[in-house]
This record gives structure tokens, sequence and C-alpha cells, in this order.
């Protein structure tokens, strides 16, 4: 074996073992919740930064092999209380969700905004449709376009954000626009600036 391949071999077994492990701890997250189990632990966490983070677990569990992640310049940096633990899971599930729904080659986008008065939007697109036949079932446990034992992305999304971190899942989908998921929360504390003005601070 050169050098070479020797080099991507290890590449690739390391992403696969980060993959298996986090697998293994979303498994694990998910029965605890089942079981009613789980412990919320509210801190101050930044909106902006709990999206960048799950993106960037996103890329180093190979789950965006082959297509692109982008934050949207209006992501907000909104600082507000939550269990940040829990919701980096919901976000990495909703990336992941995206990320095996979108072609090869195609671009995920996310997003945080202030909704509405008191409350916090994450949101996470991709540009394919979904079949009426699988709307009415995109958040039963185990449902799953992609084959047995699939399916507990979204089933996760909803059980963590609606029963643990008092929010809201849902998602549209229609030709021309995409489909987009979203979770909102209760905004207790905020500070918001644009990804972009973060930038600019930074330079500056």
């Amino acid at each position: 074996m050169q050098p070479e391949e020797r080099a991507d071999f290890i590449r690739m077994l390391s992403v696969s073992a980060r993959a298996l492990v986090e697998e293994i701890r979303s498994q694990r997250t998910l029965l605890a919740a089942e079981k009613g189990e789980l412990a919320v632990e509210s801190t101050d966490c930044d909106s902006l930064e709990a999206i960048e983070d799950a993106v960037a677990a996103c890329q180093a569990f190979g789950f965006a092999e082959d297509k692109h992640v982008a934050i949207l310049p209006c992501a907000q940096s909104i600082l507000f209380q939550t269990d940040a633990a829990l919701l980096g899971r919901i976000l990495i599930n909703m990336l992941k969700n995206a990320l095996e729904a979108a072609g090869t080659g195609t671009a995920v986008t996310a997003t945080c905004t202030v909704s509405t008065p008191g409350r916090i939007r994450f949101s996470v697109h991709n540009n394919t449709v979904m079949p009426d036949h699988v709307r009415a079932h995109v958040f039963q446990r185990s449902f799953s376009t992609k084959g047995s034992g699939r399916g507990l992305g979204t089933y996760s999304i909803k059980l963590l954000a609606e029963s643990y971190l008092g929010g809201r899942a849902w998602f549209d989908s229609a030709a021309g626009q995409g489909t987009s998921f979203h979770t909102d929360f209760a905004l207790t504390r905020a500070a918001s600036r644009t990804s972009n003005e973060m930038a600019g601070s930074v330079n500056h």
C-alpha cells in the first residue's frame, strides 16, 4: 500500500469510527428520552455557535461527504437558555436528515432567527421535495424511505424538541421551494447579531 493510499485508508477509518460513536450516542439519547430518563440542564447558549458546532460535527462524522453545508448570512447570534447538548443533538439530526435527502454536489443550508416575539427558530433546508405519502409519516418512529432501521432522526427531533425543550418541530415541502425542517423554542434571553456582523467584528 502506497503512503497516499494508507493515509486515505486511515482517514476513512477515522471518519467511520466517529460516525459509529455518534450513532451510538444518538441511540442512547433516544432510548433515555423514550424512557423519560433525560435530565434537562439549561445554560446560556449562542444560537449561531450551536449551528456552527453541528455543521462541524456532521463534517467530522462524514455525513456531508460530497455535499456542501452553508450557514446563511442572515443567521443570528442569539443568546438564550436551553440544554446545549440536546439542542446540538436536534441540530445534528436536522442536518443529517437534509444531507441524506440531498443529492451529491448539492447544498444544504441552515439558519437561526427570532421568528416571533419571544421565540427562536432553527431551520435546515435542502432542494428535494417530499412525496405526499412520505409527509404524513415523517415524524413516526422508524419510518424511513432509506431502508429498515432508519428514520429515527426525524422522530428524535420532534421528541427532544417538544417533550424535553418545550419547543415545536415541523417541516414544509413544496415544488420549487424544496424541504425545510424547523424547530423553535422560547427565547428567554437575547442579544442578536447577523453572522456577517460577527465576521466584521472579528476582522476589525
